[in-house]
């Protein structure tokens, strides 16, 4: 759901529209998931949110041309907003609990 909502969000408020990979979109689901489960745990979780939002832009520079990732993949605008939702997501959940 996280996938949709962020494409719409983009599409509607920043104006951003461009095809998504089947990588990309695979790899936003593990970042937010990671991210998001790392919130309901009490140990580790910044370290383990800052790896996980830090491997965007290493997995980039390394793996471009083999994936087939766009420069949009390792962008600021997309690795806050997958953060911040995932980081929303997570607080709800450890709310909720």
């Amino acid at each position: 759901m996280g996938y949709y909502i962020l494409v719409l969000f983009k599409k509607d408020f920043l104006k951003i529209e461009r095809p998504i990979v089947s990588f990309e979109r695979r790899y936003g689901f593990f970042e937010r998931f990671i991210i998001t489960s790392a919130l309901l745990t009490e140990y580790l979780s910044p370290l383990l949110i800052l790896f996980t939002l830090t491997l965007r832009p290493i997995l980039f520079r390394t793996m471009r041309k083999k994936l087939g990732l766009s420069a949009e993949f390792a962008s600021w605008t997309e690795i806050v907003l997958s953060g911040v939702y995932s980081v929303l997501i997570g607080l709800i959940f450890r709310l909720a609990a």
